[in-house]
């Protein structure tokens, strides 16, 4: 069986798809991988959305969209109402709460 480590050091079996640009790796440690992925040796995980996104061919907003439904399906009632609340209440609203809670000092939304 080919040793995938001897190549590409630190990989052994799997990978977080995120840290692949920031790994330098030559064209042929690249090769390497997809090849091991391809055949199935090689578990590749946590895209980018930009990566989920054109190995799929599909919008990133469109995926962003059914995370966040998905991670809404998992919330508890009480949390599902707080979240109802907290997305209907405006910026000013939403600073004087955190304020109120200590969490924060000045809240600037994006």
């Amino acid at each position: 069986m080919f040793d995938l480590s001897t190549l590409v050091p630190g990989v052994n079996g799997s990978i977080k798809g995120r840290g692949l640009n920031q790994r330098g790796l030559t064209e042929a440690q690249r090769i390497a991988l997809a090849t091991a992925a391809r055949m199935g040796t090689l578990s590749v995980g946590n895209l980018s959305a930009q990566q989920a996104s054109t190995l799929f061919s599909v919008p990133v907003t469109v995926v962003d969209e059914e995370i966040k439904r998905r991670r809404e399906a998992q919330l508890s009632d009480e949390t599902a109402y707080l979240v109802s609340v907290w997305k209907g209440t405006s910026p000013a609203g939403r600073e004087a709460a955190l304020t109120a809670l200590g969490v924060i000092v000045s809240f600037h939304p994006l």
